[in-house]
C-alpha cells in the first residue's frame, strides 16, 4: 500500500437511501475515462448543481487533474465528462507554478450559480541530514470561485495561507452557508481544523478573516465556568442557526437572535457589493485583511444533547429540519429532529454500511445519499443495479 491506496481493483458504490420508510439501494459510478484519466481513483467529495456534479478526485500518481465535472447519476441528460474548468487549470504535478490547481478536495455551489473550489495547495518538506534545519517548498492554500451561469468565468480567487496550510486537507470540513434566503448568496465559507476550540469564517462581502473560539456552559449548574469547544463537524438550521458536533458526540447550537441579526446583514451586504462587483464581469482579487482584536472573538454555544457519537457530514433537511449524519466508527446513517435536550434515544439509524463513509448530501425527490471511500476504475460506468 503506497499514499493510503490499494492496488488491488475494486469498485466504490454511491447508496442511496430514501426517506419514506422503504429503503432502496442502487451502485452507481461515473465513465471518466472520456476524460484521459487511466488509473484508479478515489472520490474525495462531490457538490450537486442541476443535472451536474463536480467530483474531486485523487489518484496515486498525483498527476492528474483533481476536479471532474461530469452528469448525475438520478438525471437522464447526457453530459461528457471533463476536467473543470480545463485542463490548463490544474498543475498536472507542475508544482513550481502555484496558480495552477494543485489538489482540489471541496467545492459546494452557493445560491447564484457560482462553484467554490478549495484547492489544499502542496507543500514538500526536506530534511538535510547533515544540518538540523529543513528547507520547505510548498504552494498555499487558495479558494476559486468559478460562475457556472458565464461560460465557467473565474471571478474570485482567495489566498488562506494566513491560517491555513496544506498539511491541514485530510481532516479540514469546509462549509459554504448559511443560505439567508433564496437566490440571496451566502456570506461566510467556515472552516473547521482538527483538535482546534475555534471556528475560522472568511467573510465574503467584507473580504476579512474572522477566528472566533467556541465556548459552552455545558455542566450549567455544577461549573459556571464556559468550557471550549472543539467542533469536528458543522451544519445550518432552519434559522440559520450554526450548528456543531464535537469529538464526545455532543451537539451545539449557536443562539437564534444572534443569526437572525446576521441574516438581515448578509441580505443587504451581499446584494449591494459583491453582486454589483461581478455583474460587471469583474475578477475580485481577495484582501487579506483580519479583523481587529478589540472585536469580540467568542462564540458562547447552547448545548442541544447527545448524538450516537462522532459525526461526520451533518446536513439538515430544508423541507423537515432533520438533521442527518454519519457516524463512521459504526458505519451508521442517522437522522433526528432537532430539539432541546436532545438524546441517544431520539436519535434513529437509517441505514447501516461496514464501509467507510466520505460524505452525505441531499438528492432529488427526498433522497439522502451517501458517497463511500472505496477505488474506482476509469472505465466504471454510470448505471444502477451494477
Amino acid at each position: 500500500m503506497k499514499g493510503g491506496f490499494i492496488l488491488s481493483p475494486a469498485i466504490t458504490y454511491l447508496i442511496v437511501v430514501m426517506i419514506i420508510a422503504v429503503e432502496i439501494n442502487k451502485s452507481l459510478a461515473w465513465h471518466l475515462a472520456q476524460t484521459g484519466l487511466r488509473e484508479p481513483y478515489r472520490v474525495r467529495h462531490l457538490s450537486l448543481y442541476c443535472s451536474r456534479v463536480f467530483l474531486c478526485i485523487s489518484t496515486e500518481s498525483e498527476l492528474f487533474p483533481t476536479l471532474i465535472a461530469t452528469k448525475w447519476p438520478e438525471n437522464f441528460v447526457p453530459l461528457q465528462s471533463e476536467i473543470y474548468p480545463h485542463s490548463f487549470a490544474h498543475s498536472h504535478g507542475n508544482r513550481s507554478d502555484c496558480e495552477l490547481i494543485q489538489k482540489a478536495i471541496w467545492t459546494q455551489v452557493d445560491n447564484l450559480g457560482r462553484l467554490w473550489v478549495y484547492d489544499a495547495g502542496w507543500e514538500e518538506k526536506r530534511t538535510d541530514t547533515k544540518t538540523v534545519e529543513s528547507s520547505t517548498k510548498m504552494c498555499s492554500p487558495k479558494l476559486l470561485v468559478y460562475d457556472l451561469l458565464r461560460n465557467d468565468a473565474e471571478i474570485l480567487r482567495i489566498d488562506c495561507s494566513r491560517y491555513l496550510a496544506p498539511k491541514d486537507s485530510e481532516d479540514l470540513v469546509i462549509k459554504l452557508g448559511p443560505s439567508p434566503a433564496l437566490c440571496k448568496v451566502e456570506k461566510y465559507v467556515y472552516f473547521i481544523r482538527p483538535d482546534d476550540a475555534h471556528i475560522l469564517a472568511y467573510d465574503i462581502v467584507e473580504q476579512k478573516w474572522q477566528r472566533r473560539s467556541l465556548l459552552s456552559r455545558k455542566y450549567h449548574g455544577i461549573i459556571e465556568t464556559p468550557f471550549p469547544i472543539k467542533p469536528i463537524d458543522i451544519a445550518f438550521g432552519l434559522h440559520h442557526e450554526l450548528l456543531f458536533a464535537d469529538a464526545d458526540g455532543q451537539l451545539y447550537a449557536t443562539p437564534n437572535a444572534e443569526l437572525k441579526t446576521q441574516s438581515n446583514v448578509i441580505n443587504r451586504e451581499t446584494t449591494n457589493e459583491l453582486d454589483a462587483k461581478q455583474s460587471r464581469g469583474q475578477k475580485v482579487e481577495s484582501k487579506i485583511e483580519l479583523t481587529t482584536e478589540d472585536k469580540a472573538n467568542v462564540i458562547e454555544l447552547e448545548l442541544l444533547g447527545n448524538l450516537l457519537g462522532p459525526s461526520r457530514g451533518m446536513m439538515v433537511d430544508g423541507r423537515t429540519g432533520a438533521l442527518f449524519y454519519a457516524v463512521p466508527k459504526f458505519g451508521a446513517i442517522v437522522r433526528c429532529e432537532l430539539q432541546r435536550n436532545l438524546t441517544a434515544e431520539d436519535n434513529e439509524i437509517v441505514y447501516f454500511t461496514a464501509r467507510n463513509i466520505q460524505q452525505i448530501f441531499f438528492g432529488l425527490r427526498g433522497t439522502v445519499w451517501l458517497l463511500t471511500d472505496r477505488l474506482l476504475q476509469p472505465d466504471d460506468h454510470c448505471f444502477a443495479n451494477i
